[in-house]
């Protein structure tokens, strides 16, 4: 499977005009509420937020993101700083998978996640902008107005807008504890969190990381010795330290990234017709010990290995469907 450079596809998501297209017709389609009209005017500064001069820009970047995503243009075990993250692919994958089966609620969370920032701006001594706590401000009373028309507009029901309070309530968490080593302690105090307010912690965790991808990986840029750079290793220390914290889950994710994987395979070979049934049809062969070797033998060349040896009458045809097979597959990676 071929990588790319996280800077690489960021740089292709951030110049994709039909998926900026797409994030401006949301933010113009809630500009007139004057929540959002205070948040795109907020400023930001280059060192921390190099992607606009407002917190627009931060917005429009996640939402872009989201929806590159959601179309396939962007698939997260095909960035080279994922990939590299040996015997995580499972989480990396279930990731992707939150973030697809949850759409709405994180169009929602791009949306609301930094609303709190205009009521929290202060400047440094070196002229940095920052918003001390405003993750905090999901609580405000006119937040919650507002989350409320979200999540009426986007049908969330009230699960969904209890994971996203409680998620935007603590997103900058993993980046405050995270960002220089992986240490499980940090795991297991979300674990509480999220139990102590009625969440399943599992799930929780799942969303955060999606969130802290969405937000602080693609949705961010800093600007620092005249560089852009996308920053992940938080992230990739969140991973780290879940599966320190909770090893039996990370042998689930890869039983059941494994199961996924013989399930598309066999849909594949079914649909090419190099399962038994089809290869009866094909070769004319009756089930028993010739046909259970050739199908062993079809999908071991499916999967890279090499072709069988057929008889001259159905050969082309074999060679055909295998290689049609491996497309498929390597399409669905």
């Amino acid at each position: 499977m071929e990588t790319h450079h996280l800077a690489v596809v960021a740089n292709q998501i951030e110049h994709d005009q039909t998926l900026a297209a797409r994030a401006d017709e949301i933010l113009t389609r809630w500009q007139n509420e004057p929540l959002f009209g205070g948040l795109f005017e907020t400023p930001q500064s280059a060192g921390y937020h190099a992607e606009g001069p407002t917190v627009r820009s931060h917005v429009r970047l996640i939402l872009t993101s989201l929806f590159a995503i959601l179309d396939g243009k962007v698939h997260l075990l095909e960035i080279e700083e994922f990939a590299r993250l040996k015997g995580y692919g499972a989480e990396i994958q279930e990731m992707e998978d939150t973030i697809k089966e949850n759409a709405a609620t994180f169009e929602v969370f791009a949306l609301v996640h930094d609303l709190g920032k205009q009521f929290r701006v202060s400047i440094d001594d070196q002229d940095n902008i920052h918003y001390h706590g405003h993750a905090k401000d999901i609580w405000r009373p006119d937040v919650q107005a507002v989350l409320g028309k979200l999540a009426e507009a986007y049908r969330l029901n009230e699960r969904d807008v209890k994971l996203l309070n409680h998620l935007v309530a603590e997103h900058m968490d993993p980046l405050h504890r995270l960002n220089g080593g992986h240490d499980p302690k940090h795991v297991d105090t979300l674990a509480r969190y999220a139990q102590h307010h009625g969440l399943d912690a599992d799930d929780f965790i799942d969303a955060l990381q999606a969130g802290v991808l969405l937000d602080q990986v693609f949705g961010s840029r800093q600007l620092k010795g005249g560089k852009y750079f996308t920053r992940h290793e938080h992230l990739v220390n969140f991973f780290i330290a879940e599966g320190e914290y909770a090893p039996w889950k990370r042998e689930k994710h890869e039983r059941d990234m494994a199961e996924r994987h013989r399930r598309e395979e066999h849909k594949v070979l079914e649909a090419v017709g190099l399962d038994g049934h089809g290869l009866m049809k094909l070769t004319g062969m009756h089930p028993g010990r010739e046909l259970g070797v050739l199908v062993k033998e079809v999908v071991s060349a499916v999967r890279g290995g090499e072709l069988p040896s057929p008889a001259d009458s159905w050969k082309d045809e074999l060679a055909r469907r295998i290689s049609i097979a491996r497309e498929k597959l390597g399409a669905s990676k």
